[in-house]
């Protein structure tokens, strides 16, 4: 539901900060890695994860698993090969109003890592609109641990 989301609203300006959009590909492979969305103008891998609370601030990540691990190694990797890396947390509750991002965890680690490298961490709510799932706005995201939440241009 949230890659669907990002996929239909991505072409909005809530999205403009990833620059021209035109060559957008679902379940793209880069270097072995399985993006949630390529944008190949920019050449820019779109990680997209869901969370669902009924708070206004949202932890993130509620589940650390070692496939989510896994991911930020290769996006590690791949950023030090030039790619571009969005990571996208978004909210399924269209109330939440932050995004807390879960600290001293290994997670968090190699969050901080990727975003050290360039790496654009941002947090969305949707909401239903003519039987869709669309992007509502983007929220802020709480944390001492990753710093590096600007927006970059291409």
């Amino acid at each position: 539901m949230a890659n669907r989301a990002v996929k239909d609203s991505i072409t909005g300006r809530s999205f403009s900060f990833l620059g021209k959009r035109t060559s957008i590909y679902t379940e793209h492979y880069i270097e072995g890695y399985k993006s949630d969305l390529f944008i190949r103008d920019t050449n820019t891998i779109i990680e997209i994860k869901s969370v669902l609370s009924t708070e206004k601030c949202a932890q993130f990540p509620t589940v650390f698993s070692e496939r989510s691990l896994k991911q930020l190694e290769k996006l590690r990797d791949l950023l030090n090969k030039g790619y571009h890396v969005t990571y996208i947390i978004v909210s399924l509750n269209p109330y939440v109003n932050s995004i807390s991002l879960i600290g001293n965890t290994p997670f968090s680690a190699l969050l901080n890592d990727c975003a050290r490298l360039g790496m654009i961490i941002a947090a969305y709510t949707c909401a239903i609109k003519d039987s869709k799932v669309l992007i509502k706005h983007r929220v802020p995201i709480e944390t001492e641990i990753v710093q590096h939440n600007s927006e970059r241009s291409h």
